[in-house]
């Protein structure tokens, strides 16, 4: 149960709350006694100050104490504040002692409160204090006074303990409450995220995490979560659809070839030059699609490895240009290269170069109509090579333009098998550009053709 980041959070936040509330209201209680006991000290002084005050109003009267003035407010002070005199003159003859009143008041307080008062419990501080008037001493006071509550103070104690202990226990039931709630909101988008996973972990890529009420970090392991969900549903479609496509690529050679071959040898038909070079052809194309597949294993490798070397970007395509003389002569296609005066030279595999120029100018080739024309250019950076091959085609549509460099894509899937390819060569591309620590980018539009820019770094580093 307690292994759960819930409950454990749970439980942090509850026991952060409780040393909170037990914490404040201490210091609370504490603070509230010591500042009363100050307000009861200060009280009980000023009432003493009141004596002292009256007597020298007294002798300056009547050139003597006499006790008279302070007659009345004795029984008082006795009664409420538990003051009790012992007065004596300048002589030290005893003027008036008011302690004899604390049975008195003991028993009154008995009567009104039902409760016998313990005389000898009872804890009595006496301080001995010197009067004086104009310098002159005119007697000596005894205070004598009971330490700590009086029955009403005590009971405005005991209320204001009440207060602070309803206080803290509805501030710890509140702090519970919203530990839990934050706890569950804290957990259940780690939850949310937990089932997606294990849907995921089920091959079930539909599954996505909603963007609602969630904390930012949880957000962005949702977004990534949600981003892989994506592109795993994606690759599986690509998956799909490459079976679909490499199958009926296939069929179609094998079909071709197991009906040639069975012709030749049940007699029907005799292996004629003519007949034998169209049973090579079918087989050179599963030559060449398997032949793909190998080079979109290695591309793909993240261990592949570069032979760097310098490479000059003018002679590698102008052998370019002169390798596709051919073909674009057969479909009356227009090829033209331009390259500056000056050799661009930068570090990378030149075999794998190679096989990206390759590719990418045969798809130009293979996807524009004849009489069309092809354009090479390169140029350069303090740090990078740019190599566009731009035709003017039959161009990509806007949907397909995403996901071209995707293994196993092809756009327009009925036109791309008249045309050939199953969709591996921009992805091997787009493998050797990154192997190289570059970028590789489309521009099109459909019916108008394309551009591809090829972006390789001067220096590339090895693996």
């Amino acid at each position: 149960m307690f292994r759960t980041l819930r409950a454990r959070t749970l439980i942090a936040f509850i026991a952060i709350s409780l040393i909170g509330v037990v914490f404040i209201s201490g210091a609370f209680k504490y603070a509230f006694e010591d500042c009363f006991s100050d307000y009861l000290d200060d009280k009980r002084e000023a009432e003493v100050d009141r004596v002292v005050t009256f007597l020298q109003k007294e002798h300056q009267r009547d050139g003597k104490i006499t006790g008279d003035s302070i007659d009345a407010m004795l029984p008082y002070q006795a009664m409420t504040e538990s003051l009790f005199y012992r007065i004596y003159d300048s002589s030290g003859s005893l003027v008036l002692d008011s302690t004899d009143l604390v049975k008195e008041i003991a028993k009154m307080k008995e009567d009104q409160h039902g409760e016998a008062p313990n005389y000898k419990d009872m804890d009595y501080t006496q301080e001995t204090r010197e009067l004086t008037y104009d310098g002159e001493n005119i007697g000596t006071m005894e205070v004598n006074y009971h330490r700590g509550y009086e029955k009403g103070e005590f009971q405005f104690q005991a209320k204001i303990d009440k207060y602070i202990a309803v206080s803290a226990l509805g501030i710890f039931g509140l702090s519970i409450g919203l530990s839990f709630l934050f706890s569950n909101q804290l957990t259940s988008g780690l939850r949310r995220v937990k089932d997606a996973v294990q849907a995921l972990s089920n091959n079930d890529t539909t599954v996505r995490v909603t963007n609602s009420k969630l904390t930012d970090e949880i957000q962005q392991v949702a977004d990534a979560y949600n981003q892989l969900a994506e592109r795993l549903n994606s690759q599986q479609m690509l998956r799909k659809q490459f079976t679909a496509d490499i199958a009926h690529e296939l069929r179609t050679p094998i079909t071709i070839l197991k009906t040639q071959i069975e012709a030749f040898q049940d007699g029907i038909w005799q292996p004629t030059q003519e007949r034998l070079a169209n049973s090579h052809k079918e087989l050179m194309r599963l030559v060449r699609m398997v032949n793909d597949l190998e080079e979109l294993m290695e591309a793909e490798n993240p261990d592949i490895h570069l032979n760097v070397e310098e490479v000059n970007t003018n002679q590698t395509l102008t052998h370019i240009k002169e390798h596709f003389y051919v073909a674009a002569k057969q479909k009356d296609l227009q090829l033209d290269l331009t390259l500056p005066e000056e050799p661009i030279y930068f570090e990378g595999d030149k075999d794998r170069v190679w096989q990206i120029m390759l590719n990418l100018v045969s798809n130009a080739i293979r996807y524009t109509p004849e009489k069309g024309t092809i354009r090479i250019q390169a140029n350069e950076t303090a740090e990078n090579v740019f190599i566009t091959v731009t035709d003017d085609g039959i161009g990509i549509a806007a949907e397909d333009l995403p996901h071209i460099f995707d293994r196993f894509y092809r756009a327009e899937k009925s036109r791309a098998r008249k045309t050939g390819g199953a969709g591996i060569g921009l992805a091997i591309v787009k493998a050797l550009v990154q192997a190289h620590h570059g970028q590789i980018n489309a521009q099109s539009t459909e019916g108008k053709g394309t551009k591809m820019i090829v972006q390789l770094p001067k220096k590339t580093s090895t693996k």
